[in-house]
């Protein structure tokens, strides 16, 4: 796949074009081949080439974007860096707890209060879904 994905950059590279689009530059490649990848996207920026990129990845965004765009039904939403982003429409970060008992939830939340202080449950129930490995998970989300 990487080698594709290379010969397509290598055409499009032929005529020295100042704007370069990617569609899902990164899309089903390997990790060490997507830090190759971004390695080479990032010396194309940073020789004066600007280059346009969709994708669904946040990652790969943060690490080849000095703008992003969002789109919401085929318009732009927002617009700005990936920090101004975060400001104005994040809300924070939700970590996820599995454990095996219910009697492990409470240790799990007196744990998480005591290192965490400003934190709000969200859910606390059990993990009742058909991916799930163990029928005795339990599940507990907080939001931080």
């Amino acid at each position: 796949m990487l080698k594709k994905t290379f010969f397509f950059f290598a055409i499009a590279l032929v005529a020295d074009p100042p704007v370069i689009l990617l569609d899902e530059p990164s899309a089903g490649v390997d990790i060490s081949s997507q830090e190759f990848l971004w390695k080479f996207i990032n010396q194309m920026r940073q020789s004066g080439r600007t280059i346009i990129l969709t994708s669904h990845s946040m990652e790969e965004c943060e690490a080849l974007c000095s703008r992003t765009a969002i789109m919401v039904d085929g318009q732009f939403g927002a617009i700005g860096s990936i920090q101004h982003l975060k400001e104005r429409f994040g809300k924070g970060y939700t970590l996820t707890i599995k454990v095996g008992k219910p009697e492990d939830l409470e240790t799990a939340k007196d744990f998480i209060h005591s290192q965490i202080p400003y934190f709000s449950f969200l859910l606390e129930r059990f993990f009742n879904d058909s991916n799930r490995k163990n029928d005795n998970d339990f599940i507990l989300l907080v939001s931080l």
